[in-house]
């Protein structure tokens, strides 16, 4: 299975539970990198739902460290706003997201 494919089965239930809403580049830069690191440790033994399994609890723990990461920065330095670059990309995380609450 190619990163690629792994990455569409994780994100199908959620496409099905939130339709067309889009998923943030964070999030899909965060769900990559999982995806990547799910196959490299793989064997063959391990089915489809395995490989789903193991990507969704790597990235449900990579989320949890983010956010207190976040949370923390942001209170320490008394910001509005918290620039993430990760993966070759710029993150603006403002303190209001909801996904920080």
């Amino acid at each position: 299975m190619t990163t690629e494919e792994l990455f569409d089965k994780v994100i199908e239930p959620i496409k099905i539970q939130f339709g067309d809403k889009e998923i943030s580049r964070l999030h899909r830069a965060m769900i990559e990198e999982c995806c990547e690191n799910t196959l490299k440790v793989t064997n063959d033994s391990m089915s489809d739902k395995d490989l789903i399994l193991s990507t969704q609890m790597s990235f449900v723990t990579a989320d949890n460290v983010l956010k207190g990461l976040i949370k923390g920065l942001i209170a320490k330095n008394d910001a509005d706003t918290c620039t993430i670059n990760y993966r070759g990309q710029s993150f603006v995380i403002d303190t209001n997201l909801k996904h920080l609450k």
